[in-house]
């Protein structure tokens, strides 16, 4: 499994079986030396999922099993 995210990615929170897709990344920079990317996520079935996960983060939980990737 390729841990690389990209738009139309199906994305799975095990626990509560919340599902969501991929469709947009954001870039973010904070103080002009900083940057971040962000991916925007539209749930299916799930209003306590964030709207959107930060790069970083998402790679993390993927690693983890937090979330999952179909």
């Amino acid at each position: 499994m390729s841990l690389s995210v990209k738009i139309g990615d199906l994305i799975i929170e095990p626990d509560s079986g919340s599902m969501g897709v991929i469709i947009k990344r954001k870039r973010k920079i904070y103080i002009e030396t900083i940057e971040a990317y962000y991916w925007i996520i539209h749930w299916f079935n799930s209003q306590h999922m964030p709207a959107y996960i930060e790069e970083k983060y998402l790679t993390s939980c993927l690693e983890k099993g937090i979330l999952k990737k179909q």
